[in-house]
C-alpha cells in the first residue's frame, strides 16, 4: 500500500491509501506534517450483496436476561 497499490483481499473486499491535507498559498507555505493518511475499504460485489440479506431483531433488556439464564 505504501507504493500505492491496492490490496486484494480475495471476495471480501480491496484495501488502499488516500491521503489528504490542507492546501498552501505557495510550494514553500506547504507542510508535509498536515498530510493525513487514511485506509480505504471497498467491499466486494459479492460482500455488497450478502450484506443486503442480513436480517436484524430488536432484543429487550428483559429477553435478553432471559435468554442468559439455563
Amino acid at each position: 500500500m505504501n507504493d500505492g497499490f491496492s490490496i486484494q483481499l480475495g471476495e471480501f473486499g480491496t484495501l488502499r491509501i488516500s491521503l489528504s491535507s490542507k492546501g498552501a498559498a505557495t510550494e514553500k507555505a506547504f507542510d508535509t506534517a498536515g498530510i493525513k493518511p487514511r485506509v480505504i475499504f471497498t467491499p466486494s460485489v459479492q460482500l455488497k450483496h450478502e450484506m443486503l440479506d442480513i436480517s436484524y431483531e430488536v432484543v429487550k433488556p428483559e429477553e435478553e436476561k432471559k435468554k442468559k439464564k439455563p
